[in-house]
């Protein structure tokens, strides 16, 4: 009975199968082109990040901190390496442009020779100017002169974020160092004003003991507070 019924199942998925129409089953994907994931459009509303201003610490408006900083940015020998290796890398970047164009080299020579020809009494040198020009070009046909050049550029921005970054870097230091300074003075006035008010509280409280007020244990926890301001 059972293979009776799986047999009528088959023959009648066969049949509807037979009488399907798979004229429309056709693939409707395609691919996307490579403008529709470009990274301009996914970061189009992304802001663009400037570099820090150069002088960003006047915005504070402390002449002391402004003066302080920029005499650590004159005579620190980290920045001079920094910006010795910026000329040195601008320098390789014009080299590699330079071999990329055409080039022409001039010569001249003025040699002299002794007059020996001209009958006497002419007598002396005789002076024959030369002048040559070379031009030269390398065709870059594999597209190697164009990649050195880009690598060299390259690597020049890389030493002037290198050299930026150095001179922030100290900036920021001077500035942490003076408004750390500036708080420990600042803790030092408060202390200051703390140690006299324990002075003062601790002369009313002796005051009010003798008038028989305050109780010689609130003497000396007045004594306890003016050890603790003046520690």
């Amino acid at each position: 009975m059972y293979l009776r019924t799986l047999s009528s199942v088959i023959a009648l998925m066969a049949i509807l199968t037979g009488c399907a129409d798979m004229g429309g089953l056709v693939p409707q994907g395609k691919l996307r082109g490579d403008e529709s994931v470009a990274s301009s459009q996914a970061l189009a509303g992304v802001a663009k990040a400037d570099w820090p201003r150069t002088d960003w610490w006047q915005q504070f408006g402390d002449t002391q901190l402004d003066q302080l900083i920029r005499a650590a940015l004159k005579d620190n020998p980290d920045l001079a390496a920094a910006e010795a290796r910026v000329r040195l890398a601008a320098a390789q970047t014009q080299g590699a442009d330079a071999a990329r164009w055409p080039s022409l080299d001039a010569r001249g020579s003025f040699p002299s020779a002794p007059i020996e020809d001209f009958p006497r009494p002419v007598s002396g040198y005789t002076s024959a100017k030369q002048l040559n020009l070379t031009a030269a070009y390398t065709f870059d046909l594999w597209g190697g002169q164009r990649a050195a050049w880009e690598a060299a550029l390259g690597q020049q921005r890389a030493v002037e974020v290198d050299s930026q970054a150095t001179a922030l870097t100290l900036s920021t230091h001077v500035a942490s160092a003076y408004s750390e300074l500036a708080y420990a003075f600042s803790s030092h006035d408060i202390a200051l004003a703390d140690l006299e008010r324990a002075q003062k509280l601790l002369s009313l409280t002796r005051q009010r003991v003798d008038a028989g007020i305050d109780s010689l244990a609130q003497q000396r926890q007045a004594e306890s507070a003016l050890a603790s301001a003046e520690q």
